[in-house]
């Protein structure tokens, strides 16, 4: 089997900024370098969210009435990091499984529309360039492998679930994102498998760590990777989900 660490490849030249590991090594726990990129998994909830109300979270308008708390807060929470993905070096990393866990309960040419949707949206969040791509989406080492294999029923009882915490485990993702509530709440998982948070927590970690968009964070350290790269919103970022976010309208 082909194993692979790249997801983590990065480029200094390309004037992104990512993460300095040592502030929070629970948080980046399948990190073995002193810097580079945040590792996010998508649960299929996320993408669903993004799919059917993205564009009214980002332009703060109004929801539908069957969007309640705690729901609109996960939402606005899903916005701002995004909002971050612009500026930082976030990598929301495509899960197959994510793409078929969508059809319970709707029609198959309601899931077929909304396979394709997903399926643009990943790509428009993975946002592949000449740092990694989905070529490097292989197990991060034999040991992760064998780690995503051993998991208690009980830890998270839903199958798709526990695949996708599973496939997350074997990429040495640093989080699986996901607003299942039972899912989150997941303790007594073994070492070396992804932090599971949903939008809301995962931007308050980061912001109580002083990422905070424009402002950056992370960067004030002697030696820091990153002291002399200025933040700069991707735009080539923004029109990929802009694009993708119209498609899923339509």
């Amino acid at each position: 089997m082909r194993v692979s660490n790249s997801l983590r490849r990065v480029d200094l030249e390309e004037n992104v900024v990512g993460f300095c590991y040592d502030l929070d090594r629970s948080l980046f726990i399948n990190a073995s370098l002193d810097h580079g990129p945040l590792l996010v998994g998508l649960d299929t909830n996320v993408l669903i969210d993004l799919a059917e109300h993205g564009e009214a979270a980002f332009d703060k308008s109004e929801l539908p009435e069957s969007v309640r708390e705690p729901h609109v807060s996960e939402l606005a929470s899903l916005a701002a990091l995004i909002e971050l993905w612009l500026v930082r070096d976030i990598r929301f990393i495509p899960l197959n499984r994510s793409l078929t866990d969508t059809g319970r309960g709707i029609s198959a040419d309601r899931m077929a529309r909304r396979v394709a949707t997903m399926q643009s949206l990943s790509e428009s969040l993975a946002h592949l360039s000449g740092e990694w791509a989905l070529d490097d989406l292989a197990p991060m080492d034999e040991a992760h492998v064998q780690l995503a294999r051993y998991i208690d029923p009980a830890l998270i009882p839903g199958v798709a679930d526990r695949e996708l915490v599973q496939e997350s485990c074997r990429l040495g993702l640093d989080v699986f994102l996901t607003r299942d509530v039972r899912v989150v709440k997941a303790s007594g998982l073994p070492q070396g498998w992804p932090t599971i948070e949903s939008p809301k927590s995962l931007v308050a970690r980061l912001t109580a760590l002083g990422v905070e968009g424009f402002r950056g964070g992370m960067l004030n350290h002697p030696n820091c990777a990153y002291a002399s790269i200025h933040l700069f919103p991707s735009m080539d970022k923004w029109a990929g989900l802009l694009s993708a976010l119209g498609s899923a309208s339509n």
